[in-house]
């Protein structure tokens, strides 16, 4: 069963160092634009709330893609970006309901979380429990 990652907005103090270790993990540096979770802020209701991929059983940005770059794993679930294949179009993007996946035209990527090869760093560094890693609805 595939492991995924839960998200507990009430936890979530804004502290982004998911957004950081993410960054920190994958690109070698911190920067959360390039981060593959992000936080967003809700000032009316003043909370905060962690956007990542939910590895749907039926991802619509899988189905959106006009390109084929993007993929979903068998086993684990998890969403693969072709970056050669990817044009920019941005149909992936809007079709996450999520809001989990992020196209920076600077750089001209993709990003979406691959829960770093089953270990997420985001989810190690967060403190308050905001993000928690489980199978079949189960924490671990």
């Amino acid at each position: 069963m595939a492991l995924r990652i839960q998200v507990d907005k009430i936890n979530c103090t804004g502290c982004r160092v998911c957004e950081m270790v993410c960054t920190l993990h994958h690109e070698g540096l911190v920067n959360p634009e390039k981060a593959r979770i992000v936080v967003i802020e809700h000032f009316d209701e003043s909370i905060y709330q962690p956007h990542i991929c939910q590895q749907c059983d039926v991802p619509d940005c899988v189905n959106a893609c006009p390109m084929g770059a993007l993929s979903q794993q068998d086993e684990s679930g998890l969403i693969q970006v072709d970056q050669d294949n990817c044009t920019g179009c941005l149909a992936c993007v809007e079709a996450c309901p999520y809001g989990a996946i992020r196209y920076l035209s600077e750089f001209d990527k993709i990003y979406v979380c691959d829960q770093c090869s089953g270990d997420p760093t985001c989810v190690k560094f967060c403190t308050v429990q905001a993000l928690k890693q489980f199978e079949s609805g189960v924490p671990v």
